[in-house]
């Protein structure tokens, strides 16, 4: 039975590219390594994160306070959900845990990683990060417009891995090229649930997370596709309805992980003495810069001028020039 589930999925995937050949690229740029050597594991994250500026998002229709979420001080967030590679990279072998029900004989480290919500912590105090907060998922998710889609105003198909797609597992992250947000993150709509870090606004009197009750945001494939939050309705309450659910921080499901965030000024700074001084790592922080783009470059330029800066933070900045 397992042996026919797997081929099963195999010729769902082989459908798949054939329709949709860019989906299995994507992940390209995750390799440790680039034609010319090797890269610090430093330089290695920082390809994997999307610079989000201090910025506003507006939803329609809605009143005060839940008609804007913003964000105060730019942020580096994962472009992909966290790995199972993550997870192997910091922690060993030894996965936190694996579906016993799967259908695949092996899950690949380019699998969303399944967590309790203290192990999502974990992995994030390990990568010097923290776990999002609901505002900050749902400014990087909607963009400053504020639409109901990471990819706009409109449901789209085959964008996302929701139940639609009937693939039945998670898909590698960074799969839905297409389905990206404004900030060229993948993935907050569908594959797994995301942990945040306090409960949804608009769920309950405290957005306080408790021991009993905490937040997970975006939908999985085990779900229908759904906006990240429902238009308000005629003589409603006007308190946004969002695609999260209120769960035990010890839940554990295959459909459950995490997206890590950190403050950008910070994070930089102290990551940039790791990213190396040769001409690989000078050609793939100008590549980073470049699409990191224009919004990032004074702050950048303004880490790349204090005493001791590194020389990446100069090729960052280059890169991000206007």
């Amino acid at each position: 039975m397992a042996r026919n589930s797997l081929s099963e999925s195999k010729r769902k995937l082989g459908r798949l590219a054939l329709c949709f050949p860019w989906i299995f690229l994507v992940a390209l740029p995750l390799s440790c390594e680039g034609e010319s050597g090797e890269i610090s594991r430093e330089l290695y994250e920082l390809e994997r994160l999307a610079f989000v500026p201090a910025g506003r998002a507006y939803l329609p229709g809605y009143r005060e306070p839940y008609d804007v979420f913003s964000v105060d001080e730019s942020l580096l967030i994962d472009r992909f959900e966290a790995t199972l590679g993550d997870w192997r990279y910091y922690f060993g072998e030894q996965v936190p845990w694996i579906d016993s029900n799967s259908k695949m004989e092996s899950e690949p480290d380019s699998w969303p990683v399944s967590l309790t919500r203290p192990e999502a912590e974990q992995l994030a105090d390990k990568r010097e990060m923290r776990l999002l907060f609901a505002h900050e998922w749902i400014y990087c998710a909607v963009g400053s417009r504020g639409h109901p889609f990471p990819w706009g105003a409109s449901p789209r198909s085959s964008v996302a891995n929701t139940l639609e797609l009937r693939l039945d597992r998670p898909a590698p992250v960074g799969t839905f090229e297409n389905g990206a947000s404004p900030f060229g993150c993948y993935d907050l709509l569908g594959n797994v649930w995301e942990w945040v870090a306090d409960r949804v606004p608009g769920r309950g009197d405290s957005q306080v997370a408790s021991a009993s009750s905490v937040s997970a945001m975006g939908g999985s494939w085990r779900y229908r596709l759904s906006p990240l939050y429902a238009l308000p309705e005629r003589g409603t309450s006007r308190v946004p309805v969002f695609n999260a659910i209120s769960i035990s921080p010890e839940t554990r499901s295959r459909d459950l992980g995490v997206r890590h965030g950190a403050d950008a000024r910070e994070y930089l700074w102290a990551k940039s003495k790791h990213w190396g001084e040769d001409a690989e790592a000078e050609r793939r922080l100008i590549a980073i810069g470049a699409r990191f783009g224009d919004k990032a470059y004074e702050l950048i330029a303004e880490l790349s001028r204090l005493p001791d800066a590194a020389q990446g933070l100069a090729w960052l900045a280059e890169g991000a020039r206007p």
